[in-house]
């Protein structure tokens, strides 16, 4: 029945509003409208769950709400994506640390995956790999573009030797039904000034020989 539930698991609880599924309308089971993630961790996620009438091809659910990291850190509007561990955090946000500068940081499952700048008085970045810091790197420069439509924003950091590197944290996209939903379609390329370096970031991105 449809109504308020409460799941409780290892590693997260879920409280908040739940729909039961009906197959032959292509209507999921899941979380919907208001709730509550609390993960085992600490971390805490509160915010609207989108589960609608979909295809089954598509995103089981994603979540818009506020993530709270246990350390107090926090990003005002995330993004949560279907997982078996209670929801992934995903995307390119902005985060406010209570004890440091502001970050603006890849997720890739609710790790840092891709070049993070740290917003420091002279700002830096520093390279994630699967949650794990590889490296910091000296910047020149660095944009932060926010839009309301396809891509949700963009990234764009130029490294002290000329290399640029670009991130894209998702998109809107449409279902059969019309319903918007956040498909996690993270982008990470990098142009290097010098064609005949290309090993300086050692994670997963795209590399490009020329500049655009």
């Amino acid at each position: 029945m449809d109504g308020q539930t409460t799941i409780k698991t290892n590693e997260y609880t879920y409280r908040g509003e739940w729909q039961e599924g009906a197959a032959h309308l292509e209507k999921l089971e899941g979380p919907v409208d208001h709730g509550i993630v609390e993960y085992a961790n600490g971390d805490r996620f509160e915010g609207d769950f989108l589960l609608s009438f979909c295809s089954i091809s598509c995103e089981s659910y994603t979540a818009l709400g506020e993530y709270r990291f246990a350390d107090g850190s926090v990003i005002k509007e995330a993004w949560l994506v279907n997982t078996k561990r209670g929801g992934a955090l995903t995307g390119l946000y902005r985060v406010e640390h209570p004890n440091g500068p502001d970050t603006i940081t890849p997720f890739d499952d609710r790790m840092r995956d891709g070049l993070e700048i740290v917003l420091a008085e002279k700002p830096y970045a520093i390279e994630w790999k699967e949650g794990e810091k590889v490296q910091e790197l000296e910047v020149v420069s660095h944009n932060f573009e926010i839009f309301d439509y396809d891509y949700l924003n963009k990234l764009t950091i130029t490294l002290a030797d000329g290399t640029v590197v670009t991130e894209r944290g998702g998109r809107m996209v449409s279902n059969s039904y019309g319903f918007d939903h956040f498909k996690p379609d993270l982008d990470k390329y990098v142009f290097y000034a010098d064609t005949s370096k290309t090993d300086l970031l050692k994670g997963d991105f795209e590399k490009v020989d020329t500049r655009m």
